[in-house]
């Protein structure tokens, strides 16, 4: 999707050459998604609504859920977030009654949760947004492409900044700080990540939120340089990113008393944004840097004309809303049909796509039970390092806390895992209190030094959150890919080490 017309010219010859009604529901799926990724929203959104109705016609209720939701954030960005909202959540109905629980099922059920934290994000319910995006985050995990959980990371960031941002205006100076500086690192992560798998979009979607958030924590300079590396890289960038670029080096210029330069940068912007709820956001910042540079006459022109865009979007938004719902009439039949077509699927498959799942996953912690893990390791075998994991002293927690409080604490270990472990590694629990993770290899791999950081992690965790006095280590023993023949032998090497971790004085890894 980098390049739009020519994706959008591949989509339109998929359906000028579809063979059969599922290629072209896919193809109109797609020509609904490249005018929303070009910002063509109102053209969009009745393409997504198109999209909608074809994957109800041929009975494909994962399309028809992908559709959905594409729609929801062509509404939510026309600023129709209530209705993006009813969508979003019409999607994950369809998805549940589908039953399905491979990749594809799993990506749109990914896709379906971020972009509800999305529209809760934009109805300013931060606590509902941050739950759906760190859900969305924990499903992108699982996924087989890192740029899901990219987006999702960047997602959070943005949650995390809207929550600094009222901490702020409360007057919180030290939480929307700290706020901040997790949205930083939030961001700091997502960007890595798009850079290693070359997603430029989603890189410069989360380097342009790092550099507002490195701005209002006081490194403004930090910023300035990595949008001119940014600028370097992607001289021909869409033009709402380069936009975006231009408005929050404007931002970042007020923020180093540099006015003339901001308004520079918010002019450029201006020039290079096509989207009319942007332009109103640049037109206000230039109204503000022009009214620092005792300007005053261009302030008042340029304040007027944002005020001129409002009311304009406003009157855009009613007529929208009309074609909205008149659009709805016609296709609120076919929702649902695809409503019941989704609940009518085969029980016998939904059924055993729920004993699948049952069998390969632990019921407490929710992570990959040993038969999933033994057969992750089968097929990755000679790529990865194995870490055993064994919780000091846990019959004392139960003992002195409670079996309860036993149960807390394997979930919360579980939690910490999923955070400090990498996308494509796994985690698992493989009885009582012992658990495993799978590091695959790769050439920035080093399974010791993870194995060091989930163990520091654990134990600096403040597990008086769970219980008051309760203290938590681990120890881990660690076998290197490469040391052993097969699958059950690296596990072994693995316990061994651990009993020597045990034997040593516990909280500490052995590899």
């Amino acid at each position: 999707m980098a390049d739009i017309p020519r994706a959008l010219e591949h989509a339109g010859d998929a359906l000028a050459s579809a063979g059969h009604d599922a290629e072209l529901a896919e193809s109109k799926y797609w020509i609904a998604k490249c005018h929303y990724m070009a910002g063509e929203i109102d053209v969009a959104i009745l393409l997504a609504a198109e999209s909608c109705a074809a994957a109800v016609s041929v009975g494909e209720p994962a399309l028809l859920a992908r559709a959905q939701i594409l729609e929801a954030r062509c509404l939510e960005s026309a600023g129709e977030v209530q209705a993006a909202l009813d969508l979003v959540i019409l999607a994950l109905e369809v998805l549940e009654d589908y039953g399905r629980v491979d990749d594809e099922a799993r990506t749109v059920e990914q896709s379906a949760v971020l972009a509800l934290g999305v529209v809760y994000l934009h109805l300013d319910e931060l606590e509902l947004a941050m739950q759906n995006c760190l859900h969305a985050t924990e499903l992108a995990r699982q996924l087989p492409d890192p740029s899901t959980y990219c987006a999702a990371q960047d997602t959070v960031a943005c949650v995390l900044a809207a929550q600094a941002a009222q901490a702020r205006e409360a007057g919180d100076r030290i939480g929307a700080e700290r706020l901040e500086r997790e949205a930083i690192a939030r961001s700091q992560e997502a960007v890595e990540i798009a850079r290693q798998v070359g997603h430029a979009g989603y890189e410069t979607s989360a380097l342009l939120n790092l550099a507002e958030s490195l701005t209002l924590v006081g490194e403004a300079p930090e910023a300035m340089r990595l949008l001119r590396r940014w600028e370097s890289r992607y001289a021909g960038a869409l033009p709402r990113h380069s936009a975006h670029l231009q408005d929050s080096l404007g931002q970042i210029f007020l923020a180093m008393d540099r006015p003339d330069e901001a308004v520079l940068a918010f002019e450029q912007a201006l020039e290079q944004c096509h989207s009319e709820p942007h332009r109103a956001v640049i037109m206000e910042h230039l109204s503000q840097a022009l009214e620092r540079c005792q300007r005053l006459q261009e302030a008042l022109d340029h304040y007027r004309a944002f005020h001129r865009v409002h009311a304009r979007m406003s009157t855009e938004r009613a007529r929208r809303s009309a074609r909205v719902a008149a659009l709805r009439v016609d296709i609120e039949k076919e929702r649902a049909r695809a409503r019941k077509l989704a609940s009518s699927n085969d029980e016998l498959r939904r059924r055993a796509g729920v004993l699948e799942r049952q069998a390969n996953e632990d019921v407490l912690t929710r992570l990959p039970n040993r038969r999933r893990v033994e057969a992750f390791l089968e097929g990755e075998f000679g790529a990865c390092s194995a870490a055993l994991i064994d919780v000091d002293n846990f019959k004392q927690v139960n003992d002195r806390f409670s079996h309860a409080i036993g149960d807390a604490v394997l979930q919360q270990l579980a939690g910490l895992m999923r955070d400090n472990i990498r996308p494509g590694d796994l985690a698992g629990r493989i009885g009582g209190e012992e658990f495993v993770v799978l590091f695959k290899g790769g050439p920035n791999a080093d399974p010791l030094a993870a194995s060091e950081r989930l163990r520091r992690a654990i134990a600096g965790f403040d597990w008086t959150s769970v219980a008051p006095g309760l203290v938590v280590t681990v120890s881990i023993g660690l076998a290197r890919a490469g040391e052993a023949g097969t699958g059950p032998l690296l596990l072994e090497i693995a316990d061994q080490r651990l009993y020597a971790a045990k034997r040593a004085g516990r909280n500490r890894v052995v590899g």
